[in-house]
C-alpha cells in the first residue's frame, strides 16, 4: 500500500549514527516515516496473512467457493466473546488513599506540681480548629472531584455507546489476536467567523466537547519497533481521505496531494476513475520521542501535511491504552492469530465434511425393475398410506413367483457403513478443537443425559480457566480506556462544563 518507497539504511545516508543527520531536509523527513511504516508493516506481514485468513473463514468468504463446511470458527467466537464480554463497564472513581485524618484537639495541660489542669492554650485550640476545617474541606473536595469524575465518565458511555468500541475488541482479540481501541476528544465549534480585515473565516469558539472510543481496524495500525509497550517509539493509524479532508488538514498542500487510492482505500488503477471515488493514503504518526503529531500522505513527498504538538495532554501520550494480545509472549509485540493454532483440525473437519456431503447424494433409494412390471409400479406410485389397487397382469406376476426378484435396488450399505465413520471421525476432531480452544461443553450449553451434577460443576469449574484470563484481560483494557477517559477530563474539561454534565459545582 505504500508503494515503492525505499527504506533508510546506512549506504543511503552515508553511515550516518543519528536521526538527526539522516533527516536533513523535509523529503528526508517523508521519506524516513514511510520506510519506518513499510518497515513496521513488514514485520507483521505473516500475522496480517493469518488474519485474512481466519476473517475469510469466519465470514465464509465467496472467494473461496459455497463447498460445504463445518464452520467451527463462527461456532467458537460467537459463543466465547458473549461470555468474555456481557455487560457494560461502570466507572468507579475513587481516592487513592483515603480520607484526610482528622486533626485532634490539644489535651490541656496540668497545673505545676498536679495542680488542676490549665485551659489549653487559645492560639493552639485557633490552630486546631483551622486544621480540621481543612481537613473537611479536603475531604469534601475529594469526594465531589471522585463523584464528578464518576458521573461524567457515566454520561459519555450513554450518550456516546462505549458498549460497541468493547464488543469490538473482545471479538478482534479472539478471532485476529490483537484488540486495540483509540480515545477521540472531539471539539464541536460554534459558526464560523469572519476576519474584519482579511475576510477570512475563522472557526468559531468551541461550544461543546465529548469523549469517544473508537475500535482501531487491525489492518489500518502500525506500531515502531520495541519488545515491550513501555518501550514503543511511535504508531501510526492509516487513514484514507477525500480532498475536503485533506483541506481540513491543510488548505495549501491539499490539492498538492494525489488522489492514489479507491473508496476501498486499494491502489487506484483506472485513470478514468472520478475524482469523487478516490482517495489519499495519509499516516497519522504518534511521535512520543518528540511528543509530536505528524500528518503524511504517500503520495506527497515534500514534507508532512502537518505537524502538532501534544494535543490531549495524556500521561502516555499515545491515545490508546496497550493492545491487547490474545496470545502473548515477552520477546515481541506481533500479534498471534489464535485460528492458526487449530486451523489444521478446521481443514480437516472441512474435508470431512465434503465427504459426508458427497455420500449423502449417493445414499438413495434409488433401483431398476422388469419392465413388464411398469403398469404395476405406476400404479403403486399413486397409492396412499394402507390403500391397495388391482395387478394390471396378476397373471405374469404368479408366473414371476415372487414379484421382489423383479427388482433390483442400488446397494448402499457399505456407503452407510462409511458414513457412519466419518460422523464418528468429525465428533472426535471437534472434541480435539475444543481442547485447543478451551471452549467446554458446558459454556457451549452442550452436555449428556447420564452426566451428574457433580461433572458438570467440575467441566463448568475448569472449562473457564483460560476464559477468565480473557475476561481479565478485557476487564483491565476497560479500566485503562477509563482511566484515560479521566485524564482528558481533568485536562480538557472546565468547571462549568463538568457541572453542567453531573450536577456537581467543583471549588477552584
Amino acid at each position: 500500500m505504500i508503494g515503492e518507497t525505499s527504506e533508510v539504511t546506512s549506504a543511503d545516508t552515508g553511515n550516518v549514527d543519528t536521526l538527526k543527520e539522516t533527516i536533513k531536509s523535509k523529503q528526508d523527513f517523508h521519506r524516513y516515516w514511510m520506510s519506518a511504516i513499510e518497515l513496521a508493516g513488514k514485520t507483521e506481514r505473516d500475522w496480517r496473512e493469518d488474519a485474512k485468513t481466519a476473517i475469510s473463514q469466519f465470514r465464509s468468504d465467496k472467494q473461496y467457493g459455497r463447498v460445504a463446511k463445518f464452520n467451527i470458527l463462527y461456532a467458537n467466537i460467537q459463543t466465547t466473546c458473549p461470555a468474555i464480554y456481557n455487560s457494560v463497564p461502570s466507572a468507579d472513581v475513587r481516592a487513592r488513599f483515603g480520607e484526610a485524618m482528622p486533626v485532634e484537639p490539644p489535651p490541656p495541660a496540668m497545673g505545676h506540681n498536679g495542680g488542676p489542669a490549665m485551659q489549653p492554650d487559645p492560639a493552639a485550640v485557633a490552630a486546631t480548629s483551622a486544621a480540621q476545617a481543612d481537613a473537611e474541606r479536603k475531604n469534601k473536595d475529594r469526594s465531589n472531584v471522585s463523584q464528578t469524575i464518576e458521573r461524567a465518565i457515566s454520561v459519555q458511555s450513554d450518550l456516546y455507546d462505549y458498549d460497541d468500541a468493547l464488543k469490538a475488541a473482545v471479538k478482534d482479540r479472539e478471532l485476529l489476536g490483537r484488540a486495540v481501541t483509540r480515545l477521540r476528544l472531539n471539539m464541536v465549534n460554534g459558526p464560523d467567523e469572519t476576519d474584519q480585515e482579511t475576510g477570512n473565516a475563522i472557526p468559531g469558539a468551541v461550544v461543546s466537547k465529548h469523549i469517544t472510543w473508537e475500535p482501531v481496524i487491525w489492518d489500518d495500525f502500525r506500531l515502531g519497533p520495541a519488545k515491550r509497550w513501555a518501550d514503543t517509539p511511535w504508531i501510526a493509524f492509516h487513514w484514507a481521505f477525500t480532498r475536503d479532508e485533506l483541506e481540513g488538514l491543510n488548505t495549501e498542500l491539499a490539492w498538492k496531494v494525489n488522489l492514489d487510492a479507491t473508496v476501498e482505500g486499494q491502489p487506484d488503477k483506472d485513470a478514468s476513475t472520478p475524482d469523487t471515488f478516490k482517495r489519499a493514503n495519509v499516516w497519522e504518526i504518534w511521535d512520543r520521542t518528540k511528543r509530536k503529531i505528524y500528518w503524511i500522505a504517500e503520495s506527497y513527498d515534500q514534507g508532512p501535511l502537518k505537524i502538532e504538538d501534544d494535543p490531549l495532554k495524556l500521561l502516555g501520550f499515545f491515545p490508546i491504552p496497550r493492545p491487547r494480545l490474545a496470545i502473548e509472549t515477552t520477546d515481541t509485540q506481533v500479534p498471534i492469530c489464535p485460528f492458526m493454532v487449530w486451523q489444521a483440525q478446521q481443514e480437516e473437519m472441512n474435508s470431512l465434511t465434503r465427504r459426508i456431503g458427497a455420500l449423502i447424494k449417493v445414499i438413495r433409494w434409488r433401483g431398476i425393475y422388469d419392465g413388464a412390471f411398469e403398469n404395476a409400479v405406476k400404479a403403486m406410485k399413486g397409492l396412499d398410506e394402507g390403500e391397495m389397487a388391482p395387478a394390471p397382469d396378476a397373471a405374469r406376476a404368479l408366473v414371476q413367483g415372487d414379484i421382489e426378484k423383479a427388482f433390483w435396488l442400488m446397494p448402499i450399505e457399505q456407503a452407510v457403513t462409511v458414513l457412519k465413520q466419518l460422523y464418528e471421525s468429525r465428533e472426535m476432531c471437534k472434541q480435539v478443537i475444543y481442547e485447543l480452544t478451551g471452549v467446554a461443553d458446558i459454556l457451549r450449553g452442550s452436555t449428556k443425559a447420564n452426566e451428574t451434577l457433580g461433572a458438570q460443576e467440575l467441566k463448568a469449574q475448569w472449562g473457564s480457566l483460560r476464559l477468565q484470563s480473557a475476561q481479565q484481560d478485557i476487564q483491565l483494557h476497560a479500566r485503562d480506556l477509563m482511566r484515560m477517559t479521566a485524564d482528558l477530563m481533568a485536562e480538557h474539561f472546565g468547571p462549568e462544563e463538568l457541572e453542567a454534565m453531573t450536577g456537581i459545582a467543583l471549588t477552584p
